[in-house]
């Protein structure tokens, strides 16, 4: 099925253990509510996944996107006071 509006981009990203993880940004652009549709297109982008997370906007004033990832708990892991021991949060925000 053709959307009208619809886009998705993504991307890989190398994880630690070798594997590979993938988020996908989809952005609607139509003229119909997006919450359906948007709705519509990520259960059927991820249909028969089961390692993925989606994040919707918190302030909910962006309707028109939403965001996949998969395999985060792969993902290489720091806690706060690591990250601020090393000053990784100075490199994050250059």
């Amino acid at each position: 099925m053709i959307v009208k509006g619809l886009r998705i981009n993504e991307a890989e990203y190398d994880l630690k253990n070798g594997n590979k993880g993938k988020f996908a940004i989809f952005l609607y652009g139509g003229d119909e509510d997006p919450e359906p549709i948007l709705d519509w297109a990520v259960k059927n982008y991820t249909e028969g996944s089961k390692n993925y997370y989606e994040f919707i906007d918190a302030q909910l004033n962006c309707p028109w996107m939403r965001m996949v990832m998969s395999n985060i708990e792969d993902m290489d892991q720091l806690t706060w006071s690591e990250i601020i021991r090393d000053k990784k949060i100075n490199e994050l925000l250059k």
